[in-house]
């Protein structure tokens, strides 16, 4: 075999490497894009075949309608996605919003920064809990707060309200 050329070897290998034209979640459904392309053939062509076999309509005229129900179709699938996209919120609180609330102490805090606590606070009605500090006392736990500043490690400095 090796007289006929048996013995040869031969490898060959290829890397494609692409990025999506998109890279937010948001980017997912346009106007013009292949889902709205695909959405429009689709209800153009149930919509010519009913105009064509169920109401008796001529060919151009089962074309005309088609078009027209696939263009309405398109239309109302767009209102859709606005509708859901618009459903969209992060869930990012600025901590300046902090200042002024009150709350609760949900473990002790030293007195006069001497260490931290934690503080649950009520934001946007939901249950937030921050670490914290305290500006004069030490605050035992289940205590009343008012947040009256904020320090840059994105912790409050605390006051208890009487």
């Amino acid at each position: 075999m090796m007289l006929l050329g048996g013995d040869a070897d031969g490898d060959l290998g290829a890397d494609v490497d692409a990025d999506a034209l998109g890279e937010d979640s948001t980017d997912a459904f346009t106007l013009v894009s292949i889902q709205a392309v695909a959405a429009l053939m689709m209800v153009f062509g149930w919509g010519g075949v009913a105009a064509r076999l169920g109401f008796d309509f001529s060919f151009s005229s089962s074309v005309a309608i088609g078009a027209l129900v696939g263009i309405g179709f398109v239309w109302l699938l767009a209102i859709m996605m606005k509708a859901i996209f618009d459903l969209q919120a992060d869930g990012n609180i600025d901590i300046q919003q902090t200042i002024g609330l009150e709350g609760v102490v949900y473990t002790a805090i030293p007195a006069m920064g001497g260490g931290r606590g934690q503080v649950r606070l009520v934001i946007d009605e939901r249950l937030r809990v921050y670490s914290a500090v305290s500006q004069d006392e030490a605050i035992a736990s289940q205590a009343s707060i008012r947040v009256v500043g904020v320090r840059g490690d994105n912790s409050v400095v605390v006051v208890p309200v009487d």
